[in-house]
């Protein structure tokens, strides 16, 4: 096992990914391009944090620009052989509540596991339950967190209901209750109609 180190990762992308290269590195040693494959062949492990500026899908529901976001992942293989990818992706996120529009902190974790397959490798012997991701190139980290993060992010975001600022309780027998409800005037007359029988 081990950990990826700065000087290396920019000596291999300064020479040979220039076009993909951005030339500034994240903090904490964390690369801003790697080649999964490798990464994986080596049993590298990458752990720090990232900044979400660079995640604009992701950024552009977030309320906190300035979120930060920790990785602890590991590459390796498998008992089977297979080349692979996980570990755990935390962020604590602010988005708008979907009920009021207001702020709402969330705490996101996700947790991939992925096998990582070159082109030639057929997807179709792996684990029926597995995951997979076919590295072609090397890829931007930041592109691999995001994709991760929005699965995990909830399709519609909200405060719990006591917290909600648009949340008002109704009682079950308010007449507002009663009339919001479609079928409540074919119930009272049922209720009439069953007393005259």
């Amino acid at each position: 096992m081990s950990i990826i180190f700065l000087e290396s990762y920019k000596r291999i992308f300064d020479t040979n990914f220039s076009q993909l290269y951005d030339a500034r590195l994240m903090l904490n040693s964390l690369p801003v391009i790697i080649d999964p494959i490798r990464l994986a062949d080596e049993g590298a492990r990458l752990v720090g944090d990232l900044s979400l500026k660079p995640m604009r899908r992701l950024a552009a529901v977030c309320l906190n620009a300035d979120a930060r976001i920790s990785i602890d992942l590991q590459f390796g293989r498998s008992a089977q052989k297979w080349r692979q990818m996980h570990g755990t992706i935390t962020a604590m996120l602010q988005v708008a509540c979907q009920r009021c529009l207001q702020g709402l902190v969330l705490e996101l974790k996700a947790e991939p596991a992925l096998i990582l397959l070159q082109p030639h490798e057929r997807e179709d012997m792996m684990p029926e339950e597995a995951e997979s991701m076919v590295a072609t190139k090397p890829v931007a980290l930041a592109e691999i967190v995001e994709d991760e993060l929005l699965l995990a992010l909830p399709m519609i975001p909200m405060h719990a209901e006591q917290e909600c600022a648009a949340y008002s309780p109704i009682s079950k027998d308010s007449p507002a209750t009663v009339e919001s409800h479609p079928f409540a005037r074919l119930r009272a007359l049922k209720k009439r109609t069953d007393k005259v029988k």
